[in-house]
């Protein structure tokens, strides 16, 4: 059965930078699955996989191996957590420039990848290094946001109908009459 999966890797792997992303997204989810029911036998591709993806992610200005990148390293920290675990503080190092990308796909895969992550760390025991992974995602996370705070982050929810409250509030005061 382990040669048949891996075969079967071979004949899908070509597809993952095709520009069609529903052909990348069907081809991720093939190879995840492979990942879970080929067990201990695909470690070695897994191993790769992971590793290549983190490499696009990284270097790669193709938008296509970036989003390849984000689909695959999502379905194998969901289908393989123990290999992917290993790999934790690498893909949080380099994951957030795809979720910066300017791309709408690719930051939406990002966003998903990230949630994998983030459940396989959740599912740790209370180690330093899950406090670790929290911290440094804190971390990114205040960076990227605006330096100083504005009305859209600190009034909470709209109050009554929303596009009237934002046009009350960017509306000029009117000028004396005079």
């Amino acid at each position: 059965m382990g040669s048949k999966i891996m075969r079967f890797c071979a004949y899908i792997r070509p597809t993952l930078v095709k520009t069609d992303p529903a052909t990348m997204v069907a081809a991720t989810q093939a190879l995840g699955h492979a990942a879970r029911v080929g067990g201990t036998l695909m470690a070695d591709f897994v191993e790769r996989e992971i590793s290549t993806a983190l490499e696009w992610l990284e270097t790669d200005h193709n938008e296509h191996r970036r989003h390849t990148a984000v689909l695959m390293l999502k379905e194998l920290a969901a289908n393989a957590p123990t290999l992917f675990n290993a790999h934790v503080p690498e893909f949080l190092r380099k994951m957030w420039g795809a979720l910066r990308d300017p791309k709408l796909a690719i930051r939406e895969a990002a966003v998903e990848a990230l949630s994998a992550c983030l459940q396989l760390i959740s599912r740790r025991d209370d180690s330093p290094q899950r406090q670790k992974s929290y911290d440094g995602i804190f971390s990114e996370v205040r960076q990227g946001l605006p330096s100083r705070p504005n009305h859209w982050y600190t009034e909470g929810p709209c109050q009554g109908p929303c596009p009237r409250s934002i046009a009350k509030k960017l509306t000029p005061p009117p000028s004396p009459a005079g």
